[in-house]
């Protein structure tokens, strides 16, 4: 028996290694076929059955100028008059703090957006002291406080100073920011102008995302400089600033290829940053199969990142849960109100009627809003009770039109009577 085992032993090993060049020749003849199907790409290493195989081109942008949103559509006319991004973002200028700020004192082309001496969205002025017998609130928010693709009068804002008796509503919104950037931008206005209430304007289904993403071109937006971010430490929030003092800063250090300093600032500190999308290992990274394992990975990781976004106990409400209650605790300290606000997308009524799961999510966030002690001022629940023909669109189809607006200036109207 024992003489056998040598024999035996020999004929497992032959065995093994006949399968394992079976397996390497298998893996020869795939690599070298799948490469025939390979089509150039200038987002990617290369097309395989129309599937982008990685790395993926990081989308770094360093041309000038300011966009605050995904695209630039400017080919709308109004009444014959061309209508340009300035009219349906506003005007921007570069911020070492906030990424980007509203231009104060400033003007769009049409005049559709118009700012003032604080950069409110506002044809008049805000002085430091409240006048007598009048109320201030100022409202912060992303692109539907804004009112992005609609003109100066057709905002709610507008339509609540229009309609409030008594009560200056200050419209601070800002295309694209996150709810971080908004409390950074509250801590630099309120010691600008005397105040009576705060209202931030939360959009469940939109502003999450953004408090775990640095580089706007990760979500398919136009390119920027790194934004400002919130990570959670030790219960509390820490504030995550750009690496770099300014944007001239950013395109020096990342022209001709990425630095080393901005690709640790994104492993570190975005989530929409994927190293097997974006940098591709030594040795085993020119791989088809590696390729393909490593863009199924990503996708995986990316669907589960947008799965987080609206569940409570995920980074990304977390920290916005965090800011909105640190922008209240500042407010109070002023001494003003705090009203917490949210707001539906256009395409939200119909998923929470139809959507189980999405509405489980939804009312969750508005749950923990108010364990975290700001119960907000929930819009869903009238939308869902308004007629249909309230809810028209802005004038390129993504954001709420000046029926809509109405509409939620007359549900906020019940807050400040």
């Amino acid at each position: 028996m024992a003489s056998g085992s040598p024999q035996r032993s020999d004929l497992v090993l032959c065995r093994l290694a006949l399968a394992g060049g079976a397996m390497l020749a298998g893996l020869l003849a795939f690599e070298t076929g799948a490469r025939l199907f390979v089509e150039h790409s200038d987002r990617c290493w290369g097309l395989l059955w129309g599937r982008e195989l990685p790395p993926l081109r990081f989308p770094v942008g360093l041309e000038e100028g300011v966009v605050a949103g995904p695209g630039q559509r400017q080919d709308i006319v109004v009444k014959g008059r061309r209508i340009e991004a300035e009219d349906l973002w506003g005007v921007f200028d570069r911020d070492p703090e906030l990424g980007y700020a509203p231009r104060e004192n400033a003007a769009s082309p049409n005049g559709w957006w118009r700012s003032n001496n604080i950069g409110a969205r506002s044809g008049s002025g805000t002085a430091k002291a409240v006048p007598p017998g009048r109320r201030r609130v100022l409202v912060f928010g992303d692109s539907f406080t804004n009112c992005s693709r609609a003109p100066q009068e057709e905002t709610w804002p507008h339509f609540l100073n229009a309609g409030v008796e008594g009560v200056e509503f200050v419209n601070l919104g800002v295309d694209g920011y996150s709810m971080g950037q908004c409390l950074l931008r509250y801590e630099r206005v309120r010691a600008r102008v005397d105040h009576d209430a705060v209202m931030l304007v939360f959009v469940p289904t939109e502003d999450p995302w953004r408090e775990v993403n640095v580089y706007r071109g990760l979500a398919g937006w136009q390119a920027s400089p790194p934004m400002p971010r919130f990570v959670v430490k030790d219960g509390g929030l820490e504030l995550v600033k750009s690496p770099y003092r300014s944007y001239e800063d950013f395109r020096k250090d990342n022209s001709g290829r990425l630095s080393s300093r901005f690709i640790a600032h994104e492993r570190a500190y975005d989530r929409f940053y994927f190293r097997t999308k974006y940098e591709s290992p030594p040795l085993v990274g020119g791989s088809i199969l590696y390729k393909l394992l490593a863009r199924a990975w990503y996708r995986s990781r990316e669907m589960r990142l947008a799965e987080d976004m609206m569940r409570p106990g995920s980074e990304a409400v977390s920290i916005s849960l965090g800011v909105i209650r640190r922008m209240k605790e500042t407010a109070e300290r002023e001494g003003v109100r705090f009203v917490l606000v949210f707001l539906p997308q256009p395409e939200d009524m119909e998923r929470y009627r139809s959507d189980l799961a999405f509405r489980g999510r939804y009312d969750g966030m508005a749950a923990a809003a108010g364990r975290a002690g700001a119960a907000p001022l929930d819009l869903m629940k009238g939308f869902l009770e308004a007629r249909p023909e309230k809810f028209d669109r802005g004038y390129d189809g993504t954001h709420y039109g000046p029926k809509a607006n109405k509409l939620i200036s007359e549900s906020l109207r019940k807050v400040f009577p």
